[in-house]
């Protein structure tokens, strides 16, 4: 009786339970959608030759399923044209004038205050679903060092944070566009450093090698 009362008052002030599926992602930072390229690539190719996670059990889940993180960042190098090439996966024989190290991470949860207010929101069967707002936080962190030869030129870092902030609903709601997003806005951002960089990675790249230690 009372949760019919409820839902009438609900209709009555025009509000719909349980049926709102709308999302709305905060990226801290924001990130441009339109991904950085470069019309010239550097005078060189590069290797990926070490990433963390080597493992993909230890990606992070999104919807179940680990995701490739190492391939997604080779993929947006590549798309950027910065490197002549990038190679990867390599042989650790192989020698090559640059190589990358990458550690990549990143996770999601729900903040404390979704997590107490999904109680009554399940208990009232959504009832008053369109009066709350709950929330999924996701991050992704990046560290990329670029080697020239065998020198360490450059480390670019990443962070990313996002919050999804939807309405409980009988439908599916898609909430691993958050860590989606973290992803793409982590390893597009280090693109971009790398491309504000490309000048003096040239001129290292020109420069005569330093002659072997006696």
């Amino acid at each position: 009786m009372k949760a019919a009362i409820v839902r009438a008052v609900l209709l009555a002030c025009g509000v719909a339970p349980g049926c709102s599926t709308e999302t709305s992602i905060h990226l801290r930072p924001e990130s441009s959608a339109t991904p950085a390229t470069v019309a010239e690539p550097l005078p060189g190719g590069v290797a990926l030759v070490q990433f963390v996670p080597r493992r993909p059990e230890e990606n992070p889940m999104i919807a179940g399923a680990c995701v490739d993180l190492t391939s997604e960042f080779v993929a947006a190098l590549r798309s950027a044209g910065l490197f002549r090439e990038v190679q990867y996966p390599v042989l650790s024989t192989h020698r090559f004038e640059m190589t990358m190290e990458i550690e990549q991470n990143g996770g999601e949860e729900n903040p404390t205050s979704t997590r107490l207010l999904m109680v009554p929101t399940i208990l009232t069967l959504g009832l008053i679903s369109p009066l709350v707002t709950l929330a999924r936080d996701s991050h992704t962190d990046v560290v990329v060092r670029l080697k020239v030869r065998s020198d360490v030129v450059a480390t670019y870092t990443a962070r990313t944070d996002a919050r999804v902030e939807y309405h409980w609903s009988w439908k599916d709601v898609d909430l691993t566009q958050g860590l989606r997003a973290c992803i793409t806005a982590a390893q597009s951002e280090i693109v971009r450093k790398m491309i504000d960089d490309r000048e003096r990675l040239a001129a290292l790249l020109t420069a005569p090698a330093k002659p072997a230690a006696p």
